[in-house]
């Protein structure tokens, strides 16, 4: 018997999950639009979904040295509060 597919990720609408995952950098921040954690299943769930549904997400670089050249944001605070 099938396993039911009862995370978020699969009852989004193909198309706005194209949108999504073209303005996106990272796998984390496809999750994140459906709240969700970047954690093993969750990882799988989506990366399942992007297969079976054909949607191209090969300007997402994976891997060792993925994050090289990227900008983080950072906040500067005072010594003194630290």
């Amino acid at each position: 018997m099938a396993q039911k597919r009862t995370s978020p990720i699969w009852r989004m609408p193909k198309e706005e999950l194209q949108s999504i995952v073209a303005s996106s950098q990272s796998i984390n921040q496809i999750l994140m639009v459906f709240g969700l954690r970047n954690i093993g299943g969750n990882y799988h769930t989506i990366k399942q979904r992007l297969a079976e549904d054909d949607i191209d997400y090969s300007h997402i670089k994976m891997g060792m040295n993925s994050n090289k050249g990227r900008r983080f944001p950072t906040q500067k605070r005072p010594l003194s509060e630290i």
